[in-house]
């Protein structure tokens, strides 16, 4: 996060602005590490206020738990319910008393995640369209789309998600009222919001508003209200002609080894801040400001149009979704803010580094600014390159202009833009590298299962993962095999799992202490279990072979599933199919080893060679670094007024888990 410098800075000159003002201190927001179904929408209707006279409590998100746990004694005596794995491990951390909680896992149709997931991209792919259209009218041509589509997707995902598990819910639940807490707050990024609550509960009158509190979990009020301080940018690159404009947010994973190479890169760079994840490379002032402050900047006229007409876009493509008037309200404004801010960047950030020429270093995690960077690259003719947050690129590629994606190799992702051009890629050396050998024999199997905590972006099919671990775990000891089951370190589900299966938690926990590619050198066959998961890269590197099992299927698109679970490098079958599967490999040995065989190979042609992010040289048509190059002429702003304008304790008790729906 960016020093309390940059606030104390902000505050000299913030002042309040008409209908989008800015904050009056231009803090980011804390650093965050948190991390939505069917095609019918959900109908117009809201929760029932209650008192207490309901059979249930039903939590959905993380900040239910919080409020819980924030009144001691206040719902005592009411069952409550989870269906989200996630939620049980919170609650068992908090040190609130368990005895009442039941989770309950949902019998969910097969393609009950792919529909949401695809309903999502294509939601949010016509939105950003319809965005794209006004930037194009108003700031003339250019490379002006995707600003929003990836940050939109993950937002429907969500909605779309509870709107589904609601009426999975209503079907499988015998209680007639059931009570639930709901804050107050629009929907910042996939946080907790009350579009959570709103969209489980409108596909039923049973569900009941039992509470509602101010603001759930990473919920910020001066969210966007923020722009980049483009003096200060511009004062910078006239100065120093700074080779690379650099913006990383998110990239904890690989931060020390993205500072290294860009440092070792570019003797002058000019690294700009994000209000939400920083991730501060080099940085001597905030270069924030709040957007109160661009009052007098020419273009800014043309930026509050844009977000007005934007502001009627939102509300039409929206209202479909969003059940409740005072939510779609709520949610219209604070994405009607994020247009002003991402207008702003864009025309500031063009201005103050016309006549440069450097090469944008960006992440695919979108904080808001990922569009207008691009866009700006664009306009100034500038290389972009693009790291992954993780191990590739999942985030949605404005265009393919100059763009060059890096990602760990192996992935081989054939990357597109927005528009479907082709996005050059290239595979680098990223992360732990480990010795490949193929393997002959199944000697070990490890289990490998991506989490139990949803975000609220993905159903987690709990006790189907459970019976599978069951029948792994009896396949395995009839044959004298090992078995490992390895949960994700940061989202193990350890009580529950451990309630489930009978495996006692600290044994659980000691699997997730060695390194995943300590693992996977110890490892011969792996399986991993339900949602796709990048980890499984750290598998087919050291040369164990891999599948994957789940009874729901996944949308193949690269951004929720790695491209070799889908070209068929990786077996992707139905949990029966793999356990017949293991145990053939398992009985032979010959057909084992022919099987790993084809797969070492195939993994092998998608090997690059390990390479740094940039190269050994500039990439072909760059200008040379911190070249001054003359500004392209552009078209003024249309600044014409639109038609219309608006506004960990110890647990206590035990966790009962239901093995039926």
């Amino acid at each position: 996060m960016v020093a309390s410098r940059a606030a104390r800075e902000a505050r000299k000159s913030a002042g309040r602005a008409p209908h989008f003002a800015g904050p009056e201190s231009c803090a980011p927001a804390s650093n965050r590490t948190a991390h939505p179904f069917a095609t019918e929408p959900p109908r117009p209707s809201r929760p029932h206020r209650t008192t207490m006279n309901v059979d249930a409590l039903l939590l959905l998100q993380p900040s239910d738990l919080t409020h819980l746990a924030a009144h001691p004694g206040r719902w005592d005596g009411l069952r409550r319910l989870m269906i989200d794995p996630g939620l049980v491990e919170q609650a068992a951390a908090t040190g609130i008393d368990v005895q009442p909680f039941e989770f309950r896992s949902l019998d969910v149709p097969p393609y009950f995640q792919a529909r949401i997931l695809t309903e999502a991209a294509t939601r949010a792919a016509a939105l950003d369209l319809a965005l794209t259209r006004h930037r194009e009218s108003l700031f003339g041509p250019g490379a002006l789309a995707g600003w929003d589509q990836g940050l939109l997707r993950q937002g429907f995902v969500r909605v779309l998600l509870f709107a589904a598990l609601g009426r999975a819910c209503e079907a499988a639940f015998p209680e007639r009222r059931i009570g639930l807490f709901r804050p107050s707050n629009p929907q910042l990024f996939y946080f907790d919001s009350r579009l959570t609550t709103d969209a489980f509960a409108a596909g039923s009158p049973r569900w009941h508003l039992l509470d509602e509190y101010p603001a759930g979990a990473n919920w910020e009020p001066d969210a966007f209200g923020c722009c980049f301080d483009f003096e200060a940018v511009q004062r910078i690159a006239g100065r120093d002609a700074p080779q690379a404009v650099v913006h990383v947010p998110t990239t904890y994973r690989h931060a020390n080894e993205y500072a290294t190479q860009i440092a070792a890169a570019f003797d002058r760079f000019l690294d700009l801040p994000s209000a939400f994840w920083d991730i501060p490379l080099r940085r001597e002032e905030p270069l924030l400001q709040p957007v109160a402050s661009t009052v007098g900047a020419p273009f800014r006229e043309a930026c509050i149009v844009y977000a007005e007409r934007a502001r009627a876009t939102l509300r039409e493509h929206l209202r479909e979704m969003l059940p409740d008037e005072a939510g779609l309200a709520a949610q219209v404004d604070l994405l009607s803010r994020r247009a002003l801010m991402q207008a702003l960047n864009f025309h500031g950030l063009r201005d103050a580094l016309a006549g440069h020429r450097p090469r944008f270093v960006l992440t695919d995690h979108d904080t808001g600014n990922n569009g207008p960077l691009f866009a700006v690259a664009a306009a100034l003719d500038a290389p972009i390159t693009i790291v992954p947050h993780s191990s590739y690129v999942t985030g949605a590629i404005p265009h393919a202009r100059r763009v060059e994606v890096v990602e760990r190799d192996g992935f081989a992702t054939p990357m597109r833009s927005v528009w479907g051009e082709a996005v050059a890629r290239r595979g680098v050396a990223l992360g732990p590298q480990v010795e490949r050998r193929p393997r002959t024999q199944v000697r070990t199997v490890c289990m490998l299962v991506n989490g139990m905590v949803s975000n609220g972006l993905f159903h987690i099919d709990f006790l189907g993962t459970v019976r599978f671990h069951r029948r792994l775990a009896e396949l395995c000891a009839a044959h004298g095999v090992r078995l490992v089951l390895r949960l994700k370190p940061t989202a193990p589900g350890l009580q529950l799992f451990a309630a489930a299966t009978g495996v006692p938690a600290d044994a659980l926990a000691r699997a997730t202490r060695p390194t995943l590619e300590t693992v996977a050198a110890k490892t011969d066959l792996c399986v991993s279990f339900g949602q796709p998961t990048t980890g499984t890269i750290s598998f087919l590197a050291a040369g164990a072979y891999l599948m994957h099992a789940a009874a729901m299927a996944w949308s193949t698109d690269p951004a929720f599933s790695p491209a070799y679970f889908s070209d068929g490098t990786v077996p992707c079958t139905t949990p029966d199919e793999a356990l017949a599967r293991i145990e053939a490999l398992i009985a032979s040995q010959d057909v084992f080893a022919a099987y790993a065989a084809r797969q070492y190979a195939a993994f092998g042609a998608r090997l690059d060679g390990p390479g740094r992010i940039f190269g050994d040289g500039p990439t072909p048509g760059d200008a040379p670094r911190g070249a001054a190059v003359a500004p392209a002429a552009r078209r003024p702003a249309d600044t014409r007024a639109p038609a219309t304008a608006s506004a960990p304790p110890g647990q206590r008790g035990s966790i009962a888990v239901s093995t039926s729906p």
